[in-house]
């Protein structure tokens, strides 16, 4: 189970807006400069999703929460792997299968371009239908953190 500490910036009617929590080790870390996710949180300073109220869970009063609550989210890492498989995988699998049997049929470089984006395309689309339709983010679980930690 792979777990995240966030705080809630914002309750609104239908989402719930939800930041990073820093704990400020990386500005104090000495190897910073060297650290690749240092480099990605100086990238995104405000990061926020926006959780559905729906999901919060029933013990977890949704009116209760306010800005600076911390939350801890909860998923399954081999459903995280699934998810990233399917996203990065299938795209490219997809495109070099075409792009194989159009360079096999003789097509010209333009038209296999032309087809490889048209696919690109149409597998992002279907992933996109796919995880609306199967996959929730109800696998996802929220606890809150007491105020003591």
């Amino acid at each position: 189970m792979l777990s995240e500490i966030v705080k809630v910036s914002a309750v609104e009617p239908e989402f719930v807006r939800l930041q990073p929590f820093n704990h400020g080790t990386c500005t104090s870390c000495s190897l910073k400069p060297t650290c690749g996710q240092y480099l990605l949180n100086s990238l995104h300073l405000n990061r926020e999703v926006a959780f559905p109220s729906r999901l919060v869970p029933k013990e977890m009063d949704v009116k209760s929460l306010k800005k600076g609550t911390q939350i801890q989210i909860n998923i399954e890492a081999s459903k995280l792997v699934q998810l990233a498989l399917l996203l990065y995988l299938l795209p490219i699998i997809s495109i070099l299968f075409v792009a194989l049997i159009a360079d096999l049929a003789g097509f010209s470089e333009m038209l296999i371009l032309a087809l490889v984006v048209i696919v690109l395309s149409f597998s992002m689309r279907m992933i996109h239908r796919y995880l609306k339709s199967h996959v929730g983010l109800e696998e996802i679980n929220l606890s809150l953190i007491p105020d003591g930690r």
